[in-house]
């Protein structure tokens, strides 16, 4: 008995192995593995105020329109840095997708890819997300850099960070929900 559960085990783990080699579902296999584990952001204790020059932080949208930071100062600000080849991007992607469904006319968001538009757009439209999709055109200010992804900040009305995140999250967690819901009320 104890030898056939071993070559089963041994069966499972061969085949998880050889899965995690292929890149479509190595992919797979991560990204669900650590959506296991997400974990919910937390509040900055130490809110940093962007200054002019941060609010001159350029992107273009979906619709090819230039906008800037500062233009975005009548919503808090949900800004993502992601990629579509990283595993932990596309776990925190359902929650974000998530908050957006009940956010998005409360909340800017703006999820940054630096890939091509037309490869991450066709990532979202495969996966059956409908949040908007933005591109850096110009330096990242340094308060709201980051060598890792993602990399997500929650940015107040008045141009605070309230929350400064590396790393994959629960973006549908009640506590992101009651800080965006306390700045929508400020």
């Amino acid at each position: 008995m104890w030898k056939k559960r071993s070559t089963w085990s041994n069966i499972l783990f061969l085949a998880l192995l050889i899965a995690m080699v292929l890149p479509t579902s190595r992919m797979f296999i991560q990204s669900n593995l650590l959506r296991l584990t997400l974990r919910a952001p937390s509040e900055s204790s130490d809110s940093m105020q962007l200054i002019a020059s941060d609010l001159n932080y350029a992107f273009r949208n979906q619709n090819g329109d230039i906008v800037k930071l500062g233009d975005l100062d009548d919503k808090p600000v949900l800004l993502n840095y992601w990629a579509t080849w990283c595993a932990p991007c596309v776990a925190e992607m359902p929650s974000i997708q998530k908050l957006y469904d009940d956010y998005k006319d409360k909340v800017h968001f703006v999820l940054i890819s630096n890939e091509e538009s037309e490869k991450t757009l066709q990532f979202i439209e495969k996966k059956g997300y409908s949040f908007p999709l933005s591109t850096g055109i110009m330096g990242t200010p340094e308060k709201l850099s980051s060598s890792s992804i993602p990399a997500t900040f929650i940015l107040s009305k008045k141009g605070k960070i309230l929350v400064s995140e590396i790393g994959a999250n629960n973006w549908n967690h009640r506590k992101i929900r009651a800080i965006l819901d306390k700045d929508i009320r400020s």
